[in-house]
């Protein structure tokens, strides 16, 4: 395998260093905490600390993927991919949205190409370019649409059961935020189709699907079915790991944000997420 490049030797140089204290906590903490499949003890314990704040967030990518560069274990590089996109949702300002999603798609890219028959790199930097897209605006970003489409349908082509079907999920929303033909290939239908077909996978489990199936039946069939839907992500799920949980705790206020935007009139798909602002936690930690 190549030589996987650190993040201080270009993909991070314009950020901030880590704080102190969240490079100490890493440097204490076993890495098998920072396993995104680890029980939900873990989330509570240790990393709930590092899901919200952003010093923690670079941290944790920073270990992991240096552990990846040094022994070629994907198992690290893929934790530090997913632990990008934590980092990514504590940050607030458009920049620093745009700078950590292209962090998270230069590493996907990497382990892509370390690892083509993965579902992981390809489906991750969909993901991120996609992140990148909401946090320059949709409709400055459609330059990024045929690598996003590309890289998402050699995931399905990969794994298409890979994190309950993230890759179509995420394709689901791209069609349904973009514009339609000549502009670009938004298709309110077949992103409703993809949504749906990924249900077995996803209902009861992974809090993202309920917003991606909100706001397509918000643009389908109006608020209401849309509003079932968010409700449904807080009666439904049952996490039961370390992601499922963080979804689930993270995107609860997601879906309070939402129907917020829905009843002031606030919601645009162009210009309008819920990922757009800072994750929080909404539950309270148990005793």
């Amino acid at each position: 395998m190549a030589a996987v490049p650190t993040l201080a030797s270009g993909t991070v140089a314009a950020a901030q260093s880590a704080s102190g204290e969240a490079a100490a906590f890493f440097d204490r903490l076993p890495d098998k905490y920072q396993d995104p499949k680890g029980p939900i003890e873990y989330y509570w314990k240790y990393m709930r600390k590092a899901f919200y704040r952003p010093e923690y967030g670079r941290a944790s990518v920073e270990r992991l993927w240096a552990k990846y560069a040094a022994t070629g274990d994907p198992v690290p590089g893929e934790w530090a991919i997913q632990a990008c996109y934590y980092w990514w949702r504590t940050n607030k300002a458009k920049a620093d949205r745009i700078r950590v999603a292209r962090i998270g798609g230069k590493m996907a890219a990497k382990y892509a190409g370390d690892f083509p028959d993965s579902p992981v790199g390809h489906t991750f930097r969909g993901l991120f370019l996609g992140a990148e897209g909401l946090s320059r605006g949709v409709l400055d970003s459609l330059q990024l649409v045929p690598e996003i489409d590309r890289r998402l349908k050699r995931g399905v082509e990969v794994d298409a059961e890979y994190m309950y079907g993230l890759a179509q999920m995420i394709q689901g929303k791209l069609l349904t935020k973009l514009p339609t033909f000549p502009m670009s290939i938004g298709d309110l239908d077949q992103a409703l189709e993809l949504l749906e077909s990924v249900r077995p996978l996803a209902q009861g489990k992974f809090a993202p699907w309920y917003i991606f199936q909100a706001e397509a039946e918000l643009l389908a069939f109006g608020q209401d079915r849309a509003l079932q839907t968010l409700d449904r992500l807080r009666t439904e799920i049952k996490p039961y790991d370390v992601t499922t949980i963080y979804l689930y705790d993270s995107m609860l206020g997601d879906a309070q944000a939402f129907r917020q935007a829905i009843a002031d009139g606030s919601y645009n798909k162009y210009t309008w997420d819920p990922v757009l602002a800072p994750a929080r936690p909404v539950l309270t930690p148990p005793a």
